[in-house]
C-alpha cells in the first residue's frame, strides 16, 4: 500500500471531512483555526457618560455610532469603570463635550491614569470640545498631553465653517471641503514645532455666532486659522481631537465615525 507523506494525509483528511458534509465552522474547530473563519468582530468603544459630560453630546454620539453595529460596539462607561480598570479589552475611548473644568475632579487621578495608560498602550482616544481641551496643554488640567498640542481658551456659540487640509480631504473626501459645524466654546488648537507627527485635518475659516453678547459685541468664537480637528500620536496610541461638534451637526456626524474607524483599522 502506498504511504502518504504527512501533508498529503492532512489534505486527504480535510477532503474527507468536507465530503461528509462537515460545516466550515466545525472544520475550523477541527483544524484549530476557528478565529480565521469567524466574521470580523466590531471594535469595542467606551463612551464616557459621567456627570461632567453634556447629555446631548452623549446621546447624539451614541445614536450615531449605534448605526455602525457591524463595525462599532458602543458601551456607555460610568466614571467608576475607569477607576476600576475596565478599559482593558477596549479599542477606543470617547470623551464627549461637557464641562472640562470638572473632568479631572470627576475622574480623579486613578480614572485619569486609566485613560492615559490605555492610550499610551495602543488605544485610540476621541475627544470632542471639552474632550479636546483635556488632551492638550493650556488653561485647564489635562488628562494627558500629546507632544506639541496646545489649546487657546475660546468663547462663543454658533456655527463654525471649517477648511479641510489635504489630510482631511483624503479622510473625508473632496466633497466635504467646507463643513459647517455647531461650535460651543471649543478650544482653538495650536501645534508647536515639536508636533512633527501630528496631522491637521481641518482649520477654522469662519464663524457665525448664534447671538451677540450683552455688550453688543459679537462673541469672539474660535481663532480663525487655528486647528479645528487633528490626529496625533500618544505613546503607542492615537488621539483624535475635535473642537466643534460633528455629533450635534446634522449631516456631518460621519466626520467622527470615519476618523475613528480609520484609526482603529490601522491597528488591526
Amino acid at each position: 500500500m502506498t504511504k502518504l507523506v504527512p501533508w498529503r494525509r492532512w489534505a486527504v483528511g480535510v477532503a474527507t471531512l468536507v465530503a461528509c458534509g462537515v460545516s466550515p465552522a466545525a472544520l475550523g474547530a477541527r483544524l484549530g483555526c476557528v478565529g480565521k473563519l469567524r466574521p470580523p468582530q466590531p471594535f469595542r468603544v467606551a463612551l464616557w457618560v459621567g456627570g461632567a459630560c453634556d447629555e446631548e453630546s452623549i446621546e447624539k454620539t451614541a445614536e450615531h455610532f449605534s448605526t455602525f453595529q457591524d463595525s462599532i460596539q458602543i458601551d456607555r462607561f460610568r466614571t467608576p469603570q475607569f477607576r476600576s480598570g475596565e478599559l482593558r479589552g477596549y479599542d477606543a475611548v470617547v470623551v464627549p463635550g461637557g464641562y472640562m473644568h470638572q473632568y479631572q475632579s470627576a475622574l480623579g487621578e486613578k480614572g485619569a491614569t486609566s485613560i492615559r495608560e490605555f492610550v499610551r498602550g495602543g488605544g485610540v482616544y476621541l475627544g470632542v470640545c471639552a474632550g479636546a481641551y483635556v488632551c492638550s496643554r493650556g488653561l485647564y488640567t489635562p488628562l494627558f498631553t500629546p507632544v506639541g498640542v496646545w489649546s487657546l481658551d475660546s468663547v462663543g456659540r454658533g456655527i463654525a465653517t471649517l477648511e479641510l487640509t489635504p489630510d482631511g480631504q483624503a479622510l473625508w473626501g473632496d466633497g466635504e471641503s467646507a463643513p459647517s459645524l455647531k461650535y460651543v466654546n471649543g478650544p482653538s488648537l495650536v501645534l508647536d514645532p515639536s508636533a512633527v507627527h501630528a496631522k491637521v485635518l481641518a482649520t477654522f475659516s469662519a464663524f457665525e455666532p448664534f447671538e451677540t453678547s450683552r455688550s453688543g459685541d459679537r462673541p469672539a468664537g474660535p481663532s480663525i486659522g487655528s486647528v479645528a480637528a487633528l490626529q496625533c500620536p500618544y505613546g503607542l496610541g492615537s488621539c483624535l481631537l475635535f473642537s466643534p461638534h460633528p455629533e450635534l451637526s446634522p449631516g456631518f456626524e460621519r466626520l467622527l465615525s470615519e476618523a475613528l474607524l480609520q484609526e482603529l483599522r490601522k491597528r488591526q
